[in-house]
């Protein structure tokens, strides 16, 4: 504190002719890592399947499954054989049914598909530090640190 003191007294003192000073002024930058927030829209090609109803009919083993299934729960519940001949037959009506069509994938469309994604981006700043004031009078060398 007191070397800045002296310095700017005798920056402020008039100088004699006589005297040669000379000087440069320095300035001081860092550099720092911002972190910034970008959104950009990004669309991409997928490959969208596409379905279709195949008629596959009932096999004689899902038809036979069904009215075995039936029968046997159309005799529990009703007790008597006439309940069983009954539940067979819906079972085996619900099995073919069941088993008549089928979802297939026949084949795939593409489809352009665009959304909002956001990434950090990363910039290099550079910012104002200090300056230093360097200058050599009578001799002797001063330096004295500012800011502007």
């Amino acid at each position: 504190m007191i070397k800045h003191a002296i310095v700017l007294t005798m920056l402020a003192t008039p100088v004699a002719a006589q005297n040669n000073v000379t000087g440069t002024v320095e300035h001081f930058y860092y550099t720092y890592t911002e972190e910034v927030p970008e959104t950009k829209r990004v669309c991409e090609t997928v490959q969208v399947p596409i379905y279709k109803e195949v008629n596959r009919g009932a096999s004689g083993a899902d038809v036979f499954g069904g009215l075995l299934i039936g029968g046997l729960l159309g005799k529990a519940l009703t007790g008597n054989d006439k309940g069983a001949a009954a539940g067979a037959v819906i079972g085996g009506i619900a099995s073919a049914e069941h088993n008549k069509t089928k979802q297939v994938i026949a084949g795939y469309r593409n489809v352009r598909e665009c959304s909002e994604k956001t990434y950090t981006m990363e910039y290099q700043r550079k910012a104002y530090d200090y300056s230093e004031l360097t200058f050599r009078m009578d001799g002797n060398t001063y330096t004295v640190m500012f800011e502007r």
